[in-house]
């Protein structure tokens, strides 16, 4: 008896609603149908626009200028030339550039240079091979996360996720690009 009971409340509820919908269909196909309208009445003619008036310019005068004489404009006076301007300072090369940082954090520990050196030039190889595109990838993917995970404080959260996505993308594409850059952070890092 129980479970019939039940059937029976959840069924009352459906039934409701389909004789309330056939109720309405057919009242509404029960309705009589409304007369036409009446016909519009006939609008008046206008009577026609009159013509009109012509309107007559008179012909203009001649008029006769005198003859200006063209102007005579100073010579400008000769400026001195600019002075030389220097050229802008070349910026050293990435491998020149990591032989400096290098030379001045470890200038007693020639195997750590080196390491220095190979690690930072395979890191910017897989950079150029795929790091750059992995890195704007994974801030976008890290910038959406941030910003649905941490809700109540959105803004905070896609900060955090962009950065955090950057970096991860970054690593990512750079070890994509270039299988030798991880066994040379690994080096360098192992190197005392």
């Amino acid at each position: 008896m129980g479970i019939a009971v039940k059937m029976a409340k959840a069924l009352v509820m459906p039934v409701l609603i389909v004789a309330a919908l056939g109720s309405g269909v057919g009242t509404a196909a029960a309705q009589p149908q409304l007369p036409p309208l009446p016909p519009l009445p006939e609008l008046p003619t206008l009577p026609p626009m009159p013509p009109l008036p012509t309107l007559e310019l008179p012909v203009p005068a001649q008029v006769d200028l005198p003859q200006l004489p063209a102007p005579q404009l100073p010579a400008l006076p000769q400026l001195p030339g600019l002075p030389q301007v220097p050229a802008p300072p070349q910026l050293p090369s990435a491998a020149e550039a990591s032989g400096m940082v290098a030379d001045r954090a470890w200038p007693d520990n020639q195997p750590k240079r080196e390491a220095f050196q190979t690690m930072t030039n395979e890191i910017g190889i897989g950079w150029a091979n795929g790091g750059q595109q992995r890195m704007m990838a994974g801030s976008v993917v890290g910038l959406l996360i941030g910003c649905v995970s941490i809700f109540p404080n959105f803004m905070a959260g896609c900060m955090i996720g962009n950065v955090v996505g950057a970096g991860i993308g970054a690593v990512m594409g750079i070890d994509e690009g270039n299988p030798k850059a991880r066994p040379s952070v690994e080096k360098f890092l192992a190197t005392p």
